[in-house]
């Protein structure tokens, strides 16, 4: 997914590539850095953690890592219909 993304932004004029940071890491030991306008949490990535309690503080952590106007982005499918109301309480 990273590979795909990274064509994509050589594709892009200079000046918008400069402004764009991507990270790979594990998203439960990360020190996740400040400052961020966009954070993407993508590909079902929740479904990955073992637990409501280490999704909450993924959750929780890219949100602190935000602006304060920031934006969090959570791709995620969920084929049991709509999420549970408690997945927006964060």
């Amino acid at each position: 997914m990273l590979e795909h993304l990274k064509n994509k932004i050589n594709r892009l004029d200079k000046s918008i590539q400069n402004k764009i940071k991507l990270i790979q890491d594990n998203v439960l030991d990360i020190n996740w850095p400040k400052g961020f306008d966009l954070i993407v949490l993508g590909c079902n990535c929740l479904y990955e953690l073992p637990t409501p309690k280490t999704q909450k503080s993924v959750i929780e952590k890219s949100f602190n890592s935000l602006n304060p106007k920031g934006l969090l982005f959570i791709d995620n499918d969920n084929m049991e219909g709509f999420l549970d109301k408690s997945w927006c309480d964060i």
